[in-house]
């Protein structure tokens, strides 16, 4: 999930077609798409509990569930690996924790593996069992795999 990707959707775009453009790689609905994609689309708006927002404007949604209507989007497509960077910056404690929970519901109902970068040790989702950590040592960078 990008920051950037965030910030240049196409304004007054629908929930429902801003997840299902991660099926074309698209900032924006250029192609046409049919049931599956629809279907796949509206799945995953309603594993993340987002069903309730899928005629909505993406622009009208606040910057927490428009940051959850983004992380929908990047599973339509069932990637084999899903990086996360810094999936909780900017977030308040309720989105933050809401996201958290997102993450873990894809590591417990899908094969997607997930890389989760974060600066902060508060934020990271309980599904992360493998963590490296980059320490300062005066020198350079130490790496401690735990």
């Amino acid at each position: 999930m990008n920051t950037q990707l965030h910030l240049k959707h196409v304004r007054g775009m629908r929930v429902i077609e801003v997840v299902v453009s991660g099926f074309f790689d698209t900032v924006g609905l250029y192609d046409d798409w049919g049931d599956f994609q629809r279907q796949t689309a509206q799945a995953w708006l309603q594993a993340l509990g987002l069903a309730e927002f899928a005629r909505d404007p993406f622009d009208t949604l606040s910057f927490g569930m428009q940051r959850m209507v983004l992380l929908a989007r990047a599973m339509v497509k069932s990637p084999i690996i899903l990086i996360l960077d810094e999936p909780c910056l900017g977030l308040d404690a309720y989105h933050r924790k809401t996201i958290l929970q997102a993450i873990d519901h894809i590591a417990q109902h899908s094969d997607t593996q997930i890389l989760f970068v974060s600066h902060s040790a508060a934020d990271v989702p309980a599904c992360i069992n493998q963590r490296l950590d980059f320490i300062a040592d005066g020198q350079g960078f130490v790496t401690r795999i735990s």
